[in-house]
């Protein structure tokens, strides 16, 4: 419990700072009246990250990347964002999502308020939710991409106190705006602390929300719509996790926020920078967020046609948005340009071609096995019932972990029925745009998660025009969205149950690891064997917890097809002389989960004997046993030659 609260004490730190980097460029940007104290902490909080993010990737570009002078920084910028939180907390006019605003902040007109009923009920869902996947987020990391890539990243780039190149890790050159946050976070408090800033990213998608629906539906549905984004089941899950597609989403709808109030204002020059910074700090995030940029713009050039009064301002302003864009995720693409070729590494570089396997055999493996990245197919009648499926099997794209949810196959179609709402038909315009470009590139139901948002906003105007409903369908209709809202919100509840014993103390993180995490075992034996020095090429790809350098054999394999023969030097041979020191192999019986299996046949089949330093075993919920064994690249002829030298 001591240990939670000292993790909860370090992201409150991290919090400060953000604010107090961010708090001047809002002040700078945006005049005081047009910003409430919600928004003055949310877009503070939220460009302070982005701004903090690019310096850490400045100071690991130059080498600087040391965790003294990272807490040197953040204690500085923590006692910043206090001064600048002290002000809001002395005239007592920080509401935090709106929870002790009092009756004299009620609007006179309150014919299109919601039921105070459904507001009290709104808020004490986003409180369960917000307490569950906080307790998730309080146990050890172990995602599977968190450990493959997003903290193991930040690792080797702490280790190196650079940000380094690595070759045969294709993860290494994407944009990396959200590891440089986890890499704050390691360096401060571990990877726990790395895990709570995404939990964190949960709080700013749901003030996002509120600030991106305010304007249209008013400020008490727009809580309700904060409340419907979090249920989403794919939302909460990030929430407990280190990844990134959470991040995205509230970068997203943050930068979506700004630009609205933008095109709404006298003068937006401000609210348009902001938005640049916002959109920025998700193109330095993910890809995915090129798609979002792009249905954004398209809005834009679609206003600077339609009014021709405001044009110049318009296409002034979607120019200045663009040019912050660029300034502030350039970077990373300029550095997968260097290394790689290719700004959008690996979408632009043949990659696929250039990594295949060199046999027309396993070319022809390859492309059978290749995951489908368009399993809802395409064309018009798939791209009609794409929410259908994505809804009903999201094991088509990408599991039940990062699913919709059914809320908005209930809702949506509800607004056939409802009066038109200004403002409502854009945002879904941009919403609808960006869906229909990640159903033609990539079918992930994670990186839908940016338009969520955007249908929360239309989903509580469907929910205010029931009450213009008869009585009894009335009734009907709210008992089975509170039955299915119950279902949704059971779900972080039921995941909050299997971390609530590490959270608390009872379980240690170290029987959690070894209960849960495959990988962990063999890391605590190789620390114990001193293995901090070795170079491992490992079949396994989840690395954090693993104390060597550690490089993906598949990737490895596919850059120098060092299993074949060159020259007639034996593949063993080829390794020692690339620097590798061990094999880590993975064995997999039952269950569900399943490897490349190359490394395991050249193992079998090696011509000289490869010394098994240490193996363990480890049994998933499917069933399945993995055996990891630590194979010397040494031959055990080589060893005992070797040690016989030693003794002389």
């Amino acid at each position: 419990m001591i240990l939670s609260l000292v993790y909860l004490a370090v992201l409150a730190l991290i919090a400060l700072a953000a604010l107090g980097v961010g708090r001047p460029v809002i002040r700078a940007l945006v005049p005081s009246d047009e910003v409430d104290e919600i928004g003055v902490v949310v877009w503070s909080t939220a460009v302070g990250l982005v701004l903090c993010g690019g310096l850490w990737m400045v100071l690991g570009l130059l080498g600087g990347l040391y965790p003294a002078l990272i807490r040197v920084l953040t204690l500085s910028a923590a006692a910043a964002g206090v001064v600048q939180l002290a002000p809001l907390w002395r005239s007592r006019r920080l509401r935090l999502m709106g929870w002790v605003t009092s009756r004299d902040d009620l609007p006179t007109d309150t014919r299109c308020e919601p039921d105070p009923r459904w507001v009290g009920v709104g808020r004490w869902l986003l409180a369960m939710i917000a307490a569950a996947t906080l307790i998730s987020a309080l146990a050890p990391p172990v995602a599977g991409d968190a450990l493959c890539y997003h903290l193991e990243l930040p690792k080797r780039f702490l280790l190196e106190h650079a940000l380094v190149e690595l070759p045969h890790d294709d993860n290494a050159v994407y944009p990396l705006l959200t590891e440089m946050w986890y890499l704050w976070g390691l360096a401060l408090g571990g990877a726990t602390t790395a895990q709570l800033l995404h939990w964190l990213c949960g709080g700013l998608l749901a003030g996002g929300v509120m600030l991106l629906a305010t304007p249209i539906v008013g400020r008490r549905w727009s809580e309700l719509a904060a409340v419907l984004a979090l249920l989403t089941p794919g939302m909460n899950n990030q929430m407990t996790a280190p990844l990134n597609d959470l991040a995205v989403a509230a970068l997203t709808t943050l930068a979506l926020a700004a630009w609205w109030r933008a095109i709404h204002a006298q003068h937006g020059t401000g609210w348009y920078l902001l938005a640049g910074v916002l959109l920025g700090g998700a193109l330095a995030t993910k890809h995915v967020a090129l798609l979002f940029g792009a249905a954004l713009a398209s809005a834009s050039l679609w206003l600077i046609v339609q009014h021709a009064a405001r044009r110049a301002a318009l296409l002034r302003g979607l120019a200045l948005l663009g040019v912050v864009a660029v300034s502030v995720a350039g970077p990373w693409y300029v550095r997968a340009a260097w290394y790689r070729g290719d700004p959008v590494y690996p979408f632009l570089s043949g990659h696929a071609v250039a990594q295949a396997p060199v046999s027309d055999h396993e070319n022809e493996v390859a492309a059978a096995t290749r995951p489908d990245k368009r399993k809802l197919g395409r064309g018009v009648l798939a791209a009609i019932t794409a929410l259908w499926q994505t809804t009903m099997q999201p094991e088509l794209v990408g599991g039940r972990a990062h699913q919709i949810g059914p809320l908005w196959l209930a809702l949506l179609p509800g607004l056939v029925l409802t009066r038109r709402l200004r403002g409502l038909g854009m945002l879904l315009a941009i919403g609808g745009l960006f869906a229909i470009l990640w159903f033609g590139l990539r079918q992930n139901a994670r990186f839908l998660l940016p338009a969520i948002p955007l249908l929360a906003v239309g989903a509580v105007w469907v929910l205010s025009e029931l009450r213009r409903w008869p009585r009894a369908p009335r009734v009907v209709t709210t008992l089975m969205l509170l039955g299915l809202t119950l279902f949704l919100l059971a779900i972080p509840l039921r995941r909050a149950v299997k971390s609530l014993p590490v959270a608390m103390g009872v379980e240690s993180r170290e029987a959690f690891l070894r209960r849960v995490e495959p990988t962990y075992d063999i890391a605590r034996k190789m620390r114990e064997l001193d293995g901090g020095a070795w170079r491992v090429l490992s079949q396994e790809q989840r690395a954090f917890y693993l104390p060597s350098r550690i490089t993906r054999e598949s990737i490895y394999r596919r850059h120098t097809q060092y299993h074949e023969s060159h020259d007639g030097e034996s593949w063993t041979a080829q390794l020692r002389s690339a620097g590798f020191t061990h094999l880590l192999v993975v064995d997999v019986t039952g269950g569900d989960t399943t490897y490349d299996d190359t490394l395991n046949r050249l193992v079998a089949e090696a011509p000289e004997s490869l010394e098994c330093i240490c193996e363990t075993t480890f049994t998933g919920d499917d069933g399945g046993e993995r055996r990891y064994r630590l194979l010397n690249l040494r031959s055990k002829e080589m060893a005992s030659v070797e040690n016989a030298d030693e003794r002389r």
